[in-house]
């Protein structure tokens, strides 16, 4: 087999890398890149109508024959997208609409709201759902996924084999979340002695941080929610499930309601059934202590797409200004930057809490910012409760040493050379070089 990392192995964000054998060639992950040459945070919105050649010269674009529209090459067999964060198919769109899209019915459904709530283009191509510990085979390579535990719902490492040789992608994923269990089958079912690794090593340059649980998480949040006599907001991404759960758990311990956007509640509902999970937590009788609110911005933009079908499913489940003004301290509420107008509608919200549980790499936007300002002028005090959805070093040693790699590439990292001395047969390979295994 040849490999070829197009992107990602100086970088965390905008993974893209081959893996060829004879006649077949798959893309694992096309995503975003996070910042640009110098290191600057990338602002999307501005690349969206460029024309692909353009894309290509900047740079946004890998340089990956055959994987873009209107292509004459045809030669890609599959793309394979390991999870829906932005960093691994935020590109997806500019690939030639013939090509086979693999991913997990969760992802599906995840590209699906995206394209409603975020203004992404909805995927064209043929999409083949991919199930955890099943094989598939795309021309003379086998494929076989397995779910991992990641902040993405529905993320995946890969295990492909071709002519006698077999090499291991493992995504994003780490084991102290809440599929710690996804991990571990992970790690017993996965070929030992696999001639390549790929390994991501987002944590490495950050070792100082602590390692919170969700179970942590939760505690933390009733502890603040049962002291607090007041409202209390939190800022989670709305596609980390976990967090959602997290925070839906620790509002049921501390009898308070948990209040989510229209967004949040979409969300949650799409993913509610989708194979495999039980028990996911949304807006319905049999959840009675979660209630919708509805941001002005939201419904704006569903009701100019015609889709205020996603808005009326809620409407048993709205909660109102009044209702939260006069039951504040009986309310955890979810909030983001575009919340502020609805937020200060809420009569006494000065000096209620906000728990901050996303990246803090995020704090550095302009509309985070906005934000900040507005939590000052209320002396709200803003409170960072998170954990990484990336490995720890521990844990990144666990793959090594269970696995027992030929060689060990390094990818998804800002900090390869860290790598050395933590880990058995390095092998560094740069941006666009191939080789064979």
């Amino acid at each position: 087999m040849k490999l070829t990392i197009h992107r990602g192995s100086r970088e965390i964000g905008g993974s893209c890398i081959e893996v060829a054998h004879c006649n077949t060639r798959i893309i694992l992950d096309i995503g975003m890149p996070l910042v640009d040459a110098d290191g600057a945070s990338l602002e999307f919105g501005k690349f969206r109508n460029k024309p692909l050649p353009e894309l290509q010269t900047m740079g946004i674009l890998p340089q990956v024959k055959g994987l873009y529209k209107n292509s004459s090459d045809k030669s890609i067999g599959a793309v394979l997208i390991s999870h829906a964060h932005l960093d691994h198919y935020g590109l997806l769109e500019h690939i030639d609409e013939s090509i086979p899209v693999y991913a997990g019915e969760g992802t599906k459904r995840i590209f699906h709201i995206n394209s409603i709530f975020l203004g992404q283009k909805d995927l064209v191509n043929p999409i083949k759902p991919i199930v955890s510990g099943k094989s598939f085979e795309v021309g003379s390579l086998k494929v076989t996924p397995y779910l991992m535990d990641h902040s993405a719902f529905d993320s995946y490492a890969f295990v492909i084999q071709g002519g006698g040789k077999s090499v291991i992608y493992t995504g994003d994923f780490r084991e102290h979340g809440r599929k710690a269990k996804a991990f571990e089958y992970f790690l017993k079912l996965a070929p030992k002695r696999a001639d390549a690794l790929l390994l991501e090593g987002s944590v490495l340059g950050r070792e100082d941080k602590e390692t919170l649980t969700e179970a942590d998480i939760q505690k933390k949040t009733t502890d603040i929610l049962k002291r607090t006599d007041n409202i209390v907001f939190v800022y989670p991404s709305s596609q980390n499930v976990d967090r959602l759960v997290t925070f839906y758990k620790a509002a049921s311990e501390a009898k308070r309601l948990f209040v989510i956007d229209v967004y949040t509640a979409n969300v949650l509902d799409i993913l509610k059934d989708t194979p495999g999970v039980n028990k996911l937590p949304h807006p319905s009788a049999q959840y009675g202590n979660i209630r919708v609110y509805f941001p002005r911005g939201v419904c704006k933009t569903l009701e100019a797409a015609g889709r205020e079908n996603l808005l009326a499913k809620f409407r048993d489940y709205v909660i109102r200004y009044k209702e939260m003004s006069e039951n504040r301290n009986k309310i955890l509420m979810t909030v983001r930057p575009s919340a502020m107008s609805y937020m200060s509608k809420i009569n006494g919200i000065e000096g209620a809490p906000v728990l901050y549980s996303m990246w803090e790499g995020y704090k550095e936007d302009d509309t985070f910012k906005k934000f900040k300002s507005f939590l000052e002028q209320r002396d709200m005090p803003l409170m960072s409760l998170h954990t990484s959805g990336h490995a720890s070093i521990e844990t990144l040693k666990r793959v090594s040493e269970t696995l027992l790699p030929k060689k060990l590439i390094p990818i998804h990292t800002f900090h390869p050379d860290k790598y050395v001395g933590l880990f058995e047969n390095v092998e560094f390979h740069n941006d666009g070089e191939s080789w064979e295994v």
